[in-house]
């Protein structure tokens, strides 16, 4: 049976149902999953992997930095050092 590689997604959500809910479903699909409540926490756990998720599941609706200004800060945050 082939064995594909452990896929990482970065889950940004503010609400802890739907976080908990679709952290359920990414595992139960064989997805690794970080998550982060906040915009804040998303760029902090972003910096903190070593390099790139595979995938990004973004809020646009979060509370202090909305989920626009993740993604913007996301590029700078995987191209710098």
């Amino acid at each position: 049976m082939l064995t594909l590689p452990e896929k990482s997604v970065l889950l940004v959500e503010d609400s802890t149902l739907t976080r908990f809910s679709s952290r359920r479903t990414l595992e139960e699909k064989g997805y690794l999953v970080d998550e982060a409540a906040s915009g804040q926490e998303a760029l902090v756990k972003a910096r903190g992997k070593g390099g790139p998720y595979d995938l990004v599941i973004l809020d646009i609706h979060l509370p202090g930095m909305d989920g626009l200004a993740v993604l913007e800060n996301l590029g700078r945050v995987l191209i710098e050092p």
